[in-house]
């Protein structure tokens, strides 16, 4: 059993708020969105990587859709344990404080929205801007190291 959930399938579509009558695989996509998006990065850890190469490989060729992969591979659960350091680092700060409200930002929903390639690169597009801007951040934050080369002498 995994702890540390980010996310997870089964919190959506039990939700008194998930629409009636809708396809629970669309309470999923929000998150195999974010996913794929940690897949094309290198940020899942090699827990899923190792289990599931061929998979993994159909995702990011595009064979496979983030919600298959998502329900498949993950069983419906995003957790801190399924992405390395850096992907953990990222998600900390962005998955649990800002996505959802991007996503349904540039989606107009969190449930309606279809797993289709036009609807995740508009959801790429806005994780794309968000990590550059956490990576800028991050960068602006760090000690600036001392030059040691020597000053020229007059």
């Amino acid at each position: 059993m995994r702890t540390n959930l980010y996310d997870q399938g089964y919190w959506h579509y039990a939700s008194p708020n998930f629409p009636k009558s809708t396809d629970p695989v669309l309470g999923c996509t929000h998150i195999a969105f974010f996913v794929r998006w940690c897949a094309e990065q290198d940020f899942l850890d090699t827990s899923i990587t190792d289990r599931a190469p061929k998979e993994l490989a159909a995702l990011l060729q595009r064979e496979l859709s983030s919600s298959v992969f998502f329900r498949e591979v993950m069983d419906e659960a995003f957790s801190a344990e399924d992405l390395t350091e850096e992907g953990r680092r990222f998600a900390d700060r962005y998955y649990e404080k800002h996505y959802l409200s991007d996503y349904t930002r540039v989606m107009k929903d969190v449930y309606l929205i279809s797993d289709t390639e036009e609807n995740y690169q508009k959801v790429k597009a806005v994780i794309d801007s968000r990590y550059r801007e956490g990576e800028k951040a991050q960068a602006a934050s760090q000690p600036r190291w001392l030059s040691f080369r020597k000053k020229k002498q007059r």
